[in-house]
C-alpha cells in the first residue's frame, strides 16, 4: 500500500513540474476557459498599472488592459528647500519637482552701503516667498582733491605741491620739481694769489645770500722778461742768460753755448746757410735760428750786414777772420 501511495506522488510531482516548465496554457487546449480577475498592478504616477486575469479551470493567465500612468500631483505651493532651490511635493508619491528661486530685489528693505556703513540687499523668490539678504561692504573713500600749499623749490632742495582731500582731509605732496641750484656772482678776492701760491675767491649765491662758496684762485705762475746776458759766451766757455720774474723777485738762468765764430745758424759749421740765416734776420723773417754771439764776426757787437760780408770773403777764400 505504501509502495503505491509513493507511485502516486511522484506522478503528481513530475506533472507539476512538466506544468511549470510548459508555456502557459499548455494544458488549455480544449478548455472551456473561465477567467478571473486574479491580481492586479496599480498604476503609480509614471508607471502603468494593469489586471491579470486566471482560468479558474486551467490555470491560463493573461494581463487585461493597461491602466495609464496617474501622473505627479503637486501641491499648488512652491516651499523652500534649500538656499538654491524650492519645490512641490507630489501627494501621491512623495516625490519633489525643484527649480532655482526667482529673486527679486527688495528696494524697500535694502540698504545701500556707504563710506561709512555697510549696506545689504534683501532679495525674496516671486514664487515662494523665501527670503535671503546679502551683506554689502563700506565703499572706499573717494577724494577730492585741491591745492593746500606750494613750496617753491631753493637752490638746494626741490619744490612740491601739498594736496589735501577736502572730504577726509588726507593730505599728498605732488608735482614735484628739481632743485634750482646756485647762481654764483663774480665774487670777490680775498686773498690775492702769487706766481707760486693759490689765492682766495668768496662768491655769494644771488637767490641766497647765506650760501657761500670759497674757490681758489690758481696760481699766476712766473712771467719772465725777455732776459739778461748775465755772462757773455766765448769761445771757450759757455755763457749765462739771466731772466727775472715781471711780478716777484724769483730768477733763472739758461746756459748760452760756446761761440763758433760765423755759426749764425748754430749748426756746428759755417757755410752759406749761416749767410742766409744773418740776411733772414736782418730782413724780419720768423721762424728761424740766429745765434747772435757766433754771427757777430766783426766784434763790433751786433749782428749786420757787415758779417755777411765777413762770412762770405771768409767762405770765398779771402785772408780775412772770424773773430
Amino acid at each position: 500500500m505504501k509502495a503505491k501511495h509513493r507511485r502516486v506522488l511522484s506522478f503528481v510531482l513530475c506533472a507539476l513540474l512538466v506544468s511549470a516548465l510548459l508555456p502557459s496554457g499548455a494544458f488549455a487546449a480544449g478548455c472551456n476557459h473561465n477567467y478571473e480577475p486574479y491580481s492586479a498592478v496599480v498604476p503609480t504616477c509614471e508607471e502603468e498599472g494593469y489586471t491579470v486575469f486566471r482560468c479558474t479551470i486551467c490555470g491560463d493567465t493573461y494581463e487585461g488592459e493597461q491602466m495609464p500612468a496617474l501622473g505627479h500631483k503637486y501641491s499648488k505651493v512652491w516651499e523652500a528647500y534649500n538656499e538654491e532651490l524650492h519645490e512641490k511635493i507630489c501627494s501621491r508619491c512623495g516625490g519633489a519637482k525643484r527649480e532655482a528661486h526667482t529673486w527679486v530685489l527688495d528696494e524697500q528693505l535694502s540698504r545701500e552701503p556707504t563710506e561709512d556703513y555697510s549696506g545689504f540687499a534683501v532679495y525674496n523668490c516671486s514664487k515662494c516667498n523665501d527670503q535671503k539678504v546679502v551683506y554689502l561692504p563700506k565703499l572706499e573713500h573717494e577724494h577730492y582733491y585741491t591745492v593746500y600749499e606750494v613750496v617753491e623749490p631753493t637752490c638746494t632742495t626741490g619744490g612740491y605741491t601739498t594736496f589735501i582731500c577736502y572730504t577726509c582731509g588726507n593730505m599728498y605732496d605732488g608735482d614735484e620739481t628739481e632743485p634750482l641750484g646756485h647762481d654764483w656772482d663774480e665774487g670777490r678776492i680775498t686773498k690775492e694769489p702769487t706766481c707760486t701760491a693759490t689765492g682766495r675767491r668768496r662768491c655769494t649765491c644771488r637767490r641766497d645770500s647765506s650760501h657761500i662758496s670759497i674757490e681758489n684762485v690758481p696760481a699766476l705762475g712766473h712771467e719772465w722778461d725777455a732776459g739778461t746776458v748775465t755772462t757773455p759766451p766765448t769761445t771757450t766757455q759757455e755763457g749765462v742768460m739771466t731772466y727775472a720774474c715781471v711780478r716777484c723777485t724769483s730768477t733763472q738762468t739758461q746756459p748760452i753755448r760756446k761761440r763758433v765764430p760765423g755759426d749764425a745758424n748754430a749748426d756746428d759749421r759755417v757755410d752759406l746757410r749761416d749767410v742766409v740765416t744773418i740776411r733772414r734776420a736782418l730782413a724780419g723773417w720768423e721762424n728761424y735760428t740766429l745765434d747772435p754771439f757766433s754771427a757777430d764776426v766783426t766784434g763790433d757787437n751786433d749782428v749786420d750786414l757787415a758779417d755777411v760780408t765777413q762770412i762770405s770773403r771768409y767762405l770765398g777764400g779771402w785772408k780775412v777772420s772770424l773773430l
